[in-house]
């Protein structure tokens, strides 16, 4: 196995909310400056995995290739569990061979809208402009990615030559295989790759759609977890000052771009609809209902910053009346929103 560096470290320096107060610093303070480590390739010879991207050598686990693709699996070697674990995922499964070189670059969440979008998609970046021949590998994915719409429209912008999807039922031999690090740790990025990403996907589905309103609200009143739980109240004020309220899981990638790349203002309580900011034009606001005392789900806010945008912020008490986590649905306090929306509006 031989390891190389692509990229060295790197500081990103983050732009502050706009509307951030004193009370508040001690929930972004440690995002403002962030070290990103540097990013390392491997190519590996030999390869044996399981669709799941779980690497075996020679019937065992190889945690140092397993690390990347974050699977979870029995870490006792003489164990029960870990020996059923070996059965179930090499001995009886047919073996399927890779002849032409592979390109591995996903993980256990990679098939979530975000992660796809700011985990995957730089590290696919950074394949097709590291590697002289990029088009003599064939990019892994496993079988649930086909059919998510979302996947196969961007993979299109990158141009991929081929894309093998791995069956459930079998483990793969490859020949040469190459991994490639995230870019840098998830929630974070750099600035310049995000730029190149999204100029890529731009190029190529940008131009779909007519969408011309300016001003959306994101809801996630059709989601599973964090809701607001006062939406109606929410929605009269952003009615008042005509928002137009969008469901993205109806609708497809390109209607996705279409809508935010042409929106001036997006609000919405954090979710992976707001991953979208991706397309706004540098310069545009948003506005993210957090949830109170947060201090770790930063990832929009650094992302606003990467990608140029203004960023507004209004924390939410979660529903206590449940168990209080990061899934939790929230409260608005409905006339804080309204003099911070006017403030945003005021601002830009």
């Amino acid at each position: 196995m031989s390891k190389t560096k692509i990229l060295g470290e790197e500081i990103v320096l983050r732009k502050h909310p706009i509307n951030l107060c004193e009370e508040d610093q001690e929930l972004f303070s440690h995002e403002f400056s962030k070290n990103i480590p540097s990013i390392f390739m491997q190519e590996v010879l030999g390869a044996v995995m399981t669709p799941e991207g779980v690497f075996l050598r020679w019937g065992k686990v190889s945690e140092s290739l397993t690390k990347y693709s974050k699977v979870k699996y029995p870490n006792f070697s003489l164990s029960k569990d870990y020996l059923r674990f070996i059965k179930k995922n090499y001995w009886d499964r047919r073996r399927i061979n890779v002849n032409k070189k592979a390109l591995w670059i996903t993980d256990r969440v990679s098939h979530n809208y975000f992660h796809w979008l700011f985990d995957v998609l730089p590290r696919l970046w950074l394949f097709h402009s590291t590697i002289a021949n990029a088009q003599d590998y064939t990019l892994l994915l496993p079988k649930a990615y086909e059919k998510l719409s979302f996947v196969k429209h961007s993979l299109n912008a990158f141009d991929i030559s081929e894309t093998t999807y791995l069956s459930d039922e079998a483990t793969y031999g490859i020949n040469s295989l190459l991994i490639i690090e995230h870019t840098a740790p998830t929630g974070n990025y750099r600035p310049n790759i995000i730029q190149e990403v999204r100029q890529k996907l731009l190029a190529k589905l940008g131009n779909q759609g007519h969408f011309q309103q300016e001003r959306i609200y994101i809801s996630r009143s059709k989601a599973s977890r964090r809701k607001i739980l006062n939406e109606e109240a929410l929605i009269k004020v952003l009615d008042a000052y005509q928002f137009s309220t969008v469901h993205f899981e109806d609708l497809s990638f390109q209607e996705q771009i279409s809508i935010t790349r042409r929106a001036k203002y997006l609000v919405s309580n954090h979710g992976a609809g707001l991953s979208n900011m991706l397309f706004m034009q540098p310069g545009s606001c948003i506005f993210e209902l957090r949830q109170e005392d947060d201090s770790r789900n930063n990832c929009y806010f650094s992302l606003a910053s990467a990608n140029d945008l203004n960023y507004y912020y209004q924390n939410c008490p979660p529903d206590k009346s449940k168990v209080v986590n990061s899934h939790s649905d929230v409260y608005v306090d409905i006339s804080k929103f309204k003099n911070s929306l006017n403030r945003m509006l005021t601002d830009s």
